[in-house]
């Protein structure tokens, strides 16, 4: 496809402009109804639908997202739920199945938050209605592509392959020459220049991995899950001695007044109760499990309760609310459902995020995620305003991994912390803004860009190959972790989440089997149980995806092809599984989504309006 140059583009008449110049005549008309306001009216309107068509036609397009693939990024036919037990709000798929955007009915979901499985059917115990919504209205802008090549991780728009009259959305992630292997969640490249064999991790910038974290827990809901509901409390205090020990007095937040030298850690366990253990509850107060009540369960429940030994630690995985609502109220379908939606693959890419109110201008903080037994950690000075990376238990890889910065976090004061590592790189936001770093073994870093290596320009990489961390341990059972050392501090709505875990099928052309359930192994791994961990993650039980994408022809760019996958990976129907294709070409794609303009609107209550008028405001943003 011929690319447009700059100098073809037309130059048009401002909009506002235009609307200037009409509001200035019809002031000076003597009447609104005069021949002259008439006329500027008739004008006015047939401008707007020449500038709409030219935007249509040209610029942008406006697209409604019809399915759950691209969740929770982009939402397609879904329900916007509250869950009646800890009003944690979260959607769900209200489509028949991931390639339709028929409404189905929704008889029951699961919560993310305290998993527990909600009636939805007219007959609720809640007394409430559950409507379904369209998918998100976008922009997409359609010029984009005829003058810039595509780049990964962009969401774009294009007809399928298997049927031109289709549009599908999906994230672009592998370009024209790549083979890509999909293993252990993660996309691994090999480039047409570089050696064979050579795979590297691709890696998403630091807003690409903001808009694709996944929550897993916040402890904003504690005092509600454990405090009322006597479920187990997930953060809790590790470790500390003498004064140098935190306290809790509302379970969602946690406070330390110490000079003791040592640290003292609060850790997070995925203490998540499941569907049986929901069950069990409901026979206790003689109901079935989806029609138990907030006053039930805290009647049901109590602090010594033997549900309280039973729910063990397990590894965090790849569950996804938006799957587990299913439309068919027999035992059989509902669990497969659920047992879908609950998740499967250990995700070790996590990050946490909090609030940090430090009250003296000294001592230590330490943020702390750990992966396959490494220890990756941001620790504060809260004297110095430095933060300091490092990895601990990796060998020689590790303990050359020094890396530091200069933050705001200085003295007295409040600020928000987001890290997180993904895709072999640790990245830090500290009040919404990220961090650069600077490799500590190398302090002359101030040379330019040109004369510096890879490792140097990108400082907070590292190489899980060496670190040898894909295998999860005993203490990826506690793999969130906030420390503290001589500090006075406080530490608050603390939030723990996942990066997106892409799993490795793949059809190779073939047609997909119905109802086929999408995992990554061959035996399925027990998430609470480390004794056999080494051989359920090994490769000899994981599966790993190969893509090879066509090389690109200089002669017809036209045809250089890209593969796509959907964020909501055990949902999608994409690339992997596609039947004939499994890659898009150039001349296929209509271009790139920009802005959800219009998620979906809310009623005003007591006004009988036929449609939503009330904008979710929230969720209108540009696509990431």
């Amino acid at each position: 496809m011929a690319k447009r140059k700059p100098s073809e583009l037309k130059i048009r008449p401002k909009p506002l402009e235009i609307a200037r110049s009409a509001a200035s005549e019809a002031k000076n008309a003597d009447s609104w109804f005069s021949a002259v306001a008439i006329r500027e009216t008739v004008e006015s309107v047939i401008i707007a639908f020449v500038l709409a068509f030219l935007f249509r036609t040209f610029e942008a397009e406006a697209f409604v997202i019809p399915t759950g693939s691209m969740a929770p990024t982009l939402m397609g036919k879904h329900k916007d739920l509250e869950c009646p037990m800890c009003r944690y709000r979260y959607q769900v798929s209200a489509s028949d199945h991931p390639n339709s955007d028929v409404a189905t009915n929704v008889y029951n979901s699961t919560c993310p938050m305290c998993r527990f499985t909600a009636d939805l059917t007219p007959k609720n115990p809640q007394n409430q209605s559950y409507p379904s919504y369209d998918g998100d209205r976008i922009l997409v802008a359609k010029f984009l592509y005829e003058f810039a090549d595509p780049k990964r991780w962009d969401v774009i728009v294009f007809k399928y392959p298997g049927d031109s009259t289709m549009n599908y959305i999906k994230r672009l992630v592998g370009l024209p020459g790549e083979t890509i292997n999909i293993h252990g969640g993660d996309l691994w490249i090999h480039k047409p220049d570089q050696p064979e064999g050579y795979f590297e991790i691709a890696r998403k910038p630091p807003e690409k991995v903001l808009a694709m974290l996944q929550p897993v827990y916040d402890n904003d809901l504690a005092p509600t899950i454990t405090g009322k509901m006597h479920w187990p409390a997930r953060w809790t205090v590790d470790s500390g001695t003498g004064d140098n020990f935190w306290s809790s007095k509302d379970l969602s937040s946690f406070e330390v007044e110490g000079s003791a030298k040592g640290e003292a850690w609060i850790r997070y366990r995925h203490r998540v109760p499941t569907h049986d253990q929901w069950r069990s509850l409901a026979a206790s107060t003689g109901k079935e499990s989806e029609k138990l009540t907030r006053d039930d369960c805290e009647k049901g429940m109590g602090l010594n309760d033997p549900f309280q030994e039973s729910i063990l630690p397990q590894l965090i995985s790849d569950f996804t609310a938006y799957n587990t609502g299913f439309s068919d109220q027999s035992e059989g379908s509902f669990k497969s459902l659920i047992e879908r939606g609950y998740g499967q693959h250990w995700v070790g890419d996590l990050a946490v995020q909090f609030e940090l109110e430090s009250k003296l201008a000294s001592g230590k903080v330490v943020a702390e995620l750990i992966k396959g037994g490494r220890h990756f950690q941001c620790r504060f000075d809260l004297s110095s305003g430095k933060a300091e990376l490092a990895i601990g238990g990796g060998g020689p890889e590790a303990d050359g991994y020094h890396r530091e910065a200069t933050t705001a976090i200085l003295g007295a004061g409040q600020h928000s912390i987001r890290f997180a590592n993904v895709d072999d790189e640790l990245t830090l936001w500290v009040d919404g803004k990220v961090v650069a770093f600077q490799d500590a073994t190398q302090p002359d870093a101030s040379r330019s860009s040109d004369g510096q290596t890879e490792s140097e320009k990108h400082p907070n990489r590292y190489n899980s190959a060496l670190l040898n961390n894909h295998v999860p341990t005993a203490e990826d059972l506690s793999p969130v972790g906030i420390a503290a050392e001589a500090a006075t501090v406080k530490v608050s709505h603390i939030k723990v989440l996942r990066d997106v875990y892409y799993i490795a099928a793949f059809n190779e052309g073939k047609p997909q089997t119905t109802g086929r359930l999408l995992q990554d192994f061959i035996s399925r791994p027990d998430l609470s149980n480390s004794r056999s961990w080494e051989y359920d993650f090994s490769k000899a039980n994981m599966r790993t995806c190969k893509i090879e994408i066509k090389a690109p022809d200089p002669a017809h760019p036209e045809r250089d092809r890209f593969f796509v996958l959907g964020d909501n990976s055990a949902q999608s129907s994409d690339g992997r599984l596609w039947v004939g294709e499994w890659s898009v070409e150039r001349e296929l794609l209509i271009g790139k989504a920009l802005f959800i303009y219009w998620p979906h609107g809310w009623k005003i209550p007591y006004v009988p309006l036929p449609f939503n008028v009330v904008p979710y405001f929230q969720r209108m943003h540009f696509v990431r």
